[in-house]
């Protein structure tokens, strides 16, 4: 199942490698201590489509648990 949908901007799919997940421990202030799920993705862009601009589509738990948040950063371009 793949859970991320990253195509280019005329609609043409990138390729989505996968690495390794981590859970990693840290708190907050209101709620307390709790479990962070971080997955490493490589999103690859077809020959000849920008590197930079794409959609991203993502579909895990924001469908299920209204209050999910997900953050995605660019490590490098």
């Amino acid at each position: 199942m793949n859970i991320t949908h990253p195509t280019t901007t005329a609609g043409k799919a990138r390729r989505v490698g996968i690495g390794a997940m981590h859970l990693s421990r840290t708190r907050q202030t209101a709620t307390g201590p709790y479990r962070e799920p971080t997955v490493r993705a490589a999103l690859t862009p077809p020959a000849g489509a920008d590197v930079r601009r794409f959609t991203f589509g993502y579909d895990v738990i924001i469908r299920q648990v209204i209050t999910h948040v997900t953050l995605v950063t660019a490590r490098q371009d």
